[in-house]
């Protein structure tokens, strides 16, 4: 492979390989190897077997022709039969070093992933069955027989107590599984210091009936943050504050304390809240609508790899502090 067509295949997203006007094959990805020779798993192996063959091994010639004229014309696709399955494909005319060469592609959309949270569901209710078949038919054998004996009904009582243990460890478990796999496929955003302020204010007013305000411009600082994710903390979070405390009016302020920026959630007034308290919230799962999601505070905050902890302000009221890595400036 010559230094163009690696430079050239290397921009490629899906198969694509280089060939002479005649169809001879001289470079190509790994995704055409795999496409073309499914079954070579060496890559010695594939060079040895596709290096100099012909394309029409396994496109017939009249659509190695189409491709060529077609690439020429305002709708450049055309449908291949390649092995058992059509595909759409694109040949680009290209004469790097003045040499006419083509580029073949494979256009075809690749495949929908399967969710994972499909298969999920589906192992929880094949898991379920049994337990509810179980209490099912305890609960009908008592309803059938009302005059069991003490002995017998205690029997089935403790298959339904049994049962419904186990159901709720499934639950638990599946919903523990849902999480997990959600949080890997949340991505961290960039947020500056300024929109920080905005955003947190909005989050908390969501959760809370108290008035929300913000105070000290934040220095310039960007921070690493899932906002979905954290907004669902943070309305949470500033719910069991405004209760603990009692207060009548919040105050956000965003400030940087070398590589860490440093949130604070201010009660103006009312009660003082403990760390104690604080270290419970972080354990106490956070509502997550209608869906699975069995979150934590504290697993949140590792998530962003952040702290929270509980401060007394001068006034004698009390104030929640995140702190939340900083993004360095080269990055």
């Amino acid at each position: 492979m010559t230094p163009w067509q690696y430079a050239l295949l290397n921009t490629m997203t899906g198969p694509a390989l280089v060939c002479t006007p005649n169809a001879t094959v001289q470079a190509w990805n790994d995704e055409a190897a795999q496409m073309l020779m499914p079954d070579v798993r060496d890559a010695d192996a594939v060079q040895e077997q596709l290096h100099g063959t012909l394309l029409t091994q396994w496109i017939d010639a009249d659509a190695w022709q189409q491709l060529q004229e077609a690439a020429s014309t305002e709708a450049p696709t055309v449908i291949v039969q390649l092995g058992d399955a059509p595909r759409r494909m694109q040949a680009t005319r290209i004469a790097p070093q003045g040499t006419p060469h083509w580029l073949v592609r494979n256009t075809t959309p690749p495949a929908p992933r399967p969710d994972p949270s499909h298969d999920l569901l589906r192992r929880l209710i094949e898991s379920m069955r049994t337990p509810l078949a179980s209490i099912r038919a305890a609960v009908e054998t008592m309803q059938q027989y009302p005059q069991m004996g003490a002995d017998a009904a205690a029997q089935f009582t403790d298959v339904i107590a049994g049962q419904g243990i186990r159901l709720t460890e499934l639950i638990d478990d599946a919903s523990t599984a849902y999480t997990a796999m959600y949080r890997t496929r949340r991505a961290l955003e960039p947020m500056g210091g300024a929109a920080l302020l905005t955003w947190t204010q909005t989050a908390v007013q969501e959760g809370t009936d108290v008035p929300v305000s913000t105070s000290q411009s934040p220095s310039a600082l960007t921070v690493h943050l899932d906002p979905a994710m954290l907004r669902q903390g943070f309305a949470f979070v500033s719910d069991r504050f405004v209760h603990a405390t009692r207060c009548t009016a919040l105050t956000i302020c965003v400030q940087r304390s070398d590589s860490v920026a440093l949130l604070d959630l201010c009660a103006a007034d009312g009660q003082t809240v403990t760390e104690a308290r604080v270290e419970r919230w972080k354990d106490a799962t956070i509502p997550w609508g209608t869906t699975m999601m069995q979150l934590t505070l504290h697993a949140l905050l590792d998530q962003h790899d952040a702290q929270l902890w509980v401060e007394q302000t001068e006034t004698g009221g009390s104030a929640l502090r995140f702190a939340f890595p900083v993004v360095p400036a080269n990055e």
